[in-house]
């Protein structure tokens, strides 16, 4: 738990690939502003409002989706695109997040870049 909100761990698969996470975000705060190289991440919002931004690495090209977890939906973040999402709603927002990769702090493959 931080000023922003919380991150859990849920499902961790060891020896073999892929780790579950889950978060709330308070009103008005932006998690992420990163990128991977090789990681790929899947957002679902199943609770509150959000804006999930995207923008393709070393170009202008955006892609901004508005969901709302009463109308759960997937969304990909693929490899070399910066991506962020901002609780957009007046109360705490609810992700579950997947990669397809465990997290390793050695090597994290997160890279900052604002969207």
């Amino acid at each position: 738990m931080d000023s922003r909100g919380s991150l859990v761990e849920t499902v961790r698969a060891h020896g073999s690939e892929g780790q579950t996470f889950f978060s709330s975000t308070r009103p008005g705060v932006t998690r992420g502003q990163h990128f991977h190289l090789r990681k790929i991440e899947r957002f679902v919002v199943v609770g509150g409002q959000a804006r999930i931004s995207l923008r393709r690495v070393l170009t202008d090209e955006t892609i901004t989706f508005d969901v709302d977890g009463d109308e759960p939906c997937i969304i990909d973040m693929p490899t070399l695109w910066a991506h962020n999402i901002t609780n957009t709603g007046s109360s705490e927002l609810a992700t579950i997040f997947w990669t397809n990769e465990l997290f390793d702090p050695t090597d994290p493959d997160t890279y900052r870049e604002e969207v």
